[in-house]
Order: C-alpha cells, then structure tokens, then sequence
C-alpha cells in the first residue's frame, strides 16, 4: 500500500507499522490538529486555543493510558519516507474472539506489569484532569460519554475504532483511507465487523468506504451517526434494511 507524499514525489511514500511508545507524543498532537474545528471535538475541549498545552498533555496521557493498559488495543501508524508519523488509527477488539485473545498475548511484550501500570496510569490522568486541565469540560466529557454507552451493547465480538487523525497537511491524500483499509482488511481476515462513532469531520469518508449508519445519538445538542461496516462474506450478518431503505442493528440472538 503506497500513497503519494504531499510534495507529490512518486519517490515518496506511506508505510503503515504498529505504533511505539516514543509515537505517542506525535499522535496527540495529530489528533487535535486534524479535529481543531471538529463541533464534537470543540464542546469536549472548548479551551484548547486558550490552554493548547493542556490539551496536549490531556490527549497523551489518555493515549498513554490505552497503549500501555488495554491490551485488546492497537495504534497503527502511518508514516512519510523519512519515518516521521504523519497518522494514525486506533482500534480496539471487543469480546473474547480469537483476535483479543491474540493481541492479549502480544501486550504482554509491552509491559510486565499491566495492571500496576494501569492503575498507575489512570492515578496520573485523574489528576490531570480534575487538578491541572483547563481545556477540556470534563463534565460535558462525562455526558457524551454516558450519552454513548448504549451504542453498541446489541453487537458481540467486534472491533472498534476508537481514534482516527491525519496531519493536516497530509489530508486529502489517502492516508485516511489507507488507515482505515487496514482495519478493513484485519476485519475480512476475522469475520468481524467494524464499528465507530463518527465526528463530522471524517463521516464522508467512512460513508465512501462501505460504512452504514445504524443508530443517531443526539449529544451536545449534535447528531452523532453510530456506524458499522461489514466485511463482503459477512453482509447482512449484523444489519438489516428495510422498505424504506433504514439500517437498523439485528438483536442479538
């Protein structure tokens, strides 16, 4: 899989690999600039132009938190030709499926210590948040999230795209797309499908990538599309659509 760098340079391309830990610091900072002016993303952090260093520090140790504690979790990185991170996917697998069970394995390369580390971690960020961080609203946070939590409950085993950003100066050039493909691709390998809550921001993208929106959950005063993607031998296993052309989530079984 090969993209084309913005000065155009066929020479020049986008490498995806598992993201490591010295990469975090850099996917902080893509995931504001890409959601800047994101109207989800602006109520969550409404003094990030004011305080864009708590922002910063916000969104890292939140990613630092992921990366080292949940082991059913993935950062994958895209990368210019000089190795410089230029964006980024997060995924998660929800559910025992052969996949967690995988990736659980390989967390344990991480870190020796998941669970001190993880407590660790959460001490740090609770602190942060509720001593330090003047970005973000932590209470508006707490009702979007609250707001969400319903959204997936009727699915079992699936993964979960938690995050997706794309430096600025990189987008519109595929690697979004390119980011979003390797999920796809891991998807069609498990038999699993894809879900996520889209931003305004990245809901075109996901709509021309074979997406559906199944559910809209109304939060800071948005609409807010809940989105699946199925993988091609798996169509209709999750949604159905009606008469009237509405998709809607099967009950589970």
């Amino acid at each position: 899989m090969a993209e084309a760098s913005p000065s155009g340079s066929s020479q020049s391309i986008v490498r995806l690999r598992p993201a490591r830990a010295g990469d975090l610091p850099y996917l902080a900072q893509i995931h504001i600039d890409a959601h800047v002016e994101d109207p989800l993303h602006v109520q969550l952090m409404p003094g990030q132009f004011k305080h864009p260093y708590h922002a910063y520090v916000g969104k890292l140790l939140m990613f630092r938190k992921t990366y080292y504690s949940n082991p059913t979790a993935r950062y994958i990185v895209a990368e210019n030709e000089v190795g410089n991170p230029i964006g980024f996917a997060a995924w998660n697998v929800i559910n025992s499926c052969p996949l967690a069970v995988r990736w659980k394995d390989e967390h344990k390369q991480v870190t020796r210590f998941p669970g001190v580390q993880g407590r660790l971690l959460k001490l740090e960020g609770d602190y942060w948040q509720y001593c330090v961080d003047r970005a973000s609203d932590q209470a508006v946070y707490r009702d979007f999230i609250k707001a969400m939590e319903g959204n997936y409950k009727d699915l079992k085993e699936h993964i979960y795209c938690m995050a997706l950003g794309v430096d600025p100066k990189w987008q519109r050039k595929g690697v979004g797309k390119q980011l979003l493909r390797w999920g796809k691709d891991l998807a069609r390998q498990e038999g699993l499908p894809i879900a996520l809550t889209s931003s305004p921001v990245g809901y075109s993208m996901y709509i021309k990538e074979g997406f559906s929106e199944y559910m809209i959950t109304r939060s800071l005063n948005l609409d807010v599309p809940v989105l699946l993607w199925e993988p091609e031998e798996h169509k209709g296993d999750w949604l159905a659509t009606d008469e009237e052309g509405k998709t809607t989530l099967k009950p589970l079984l």
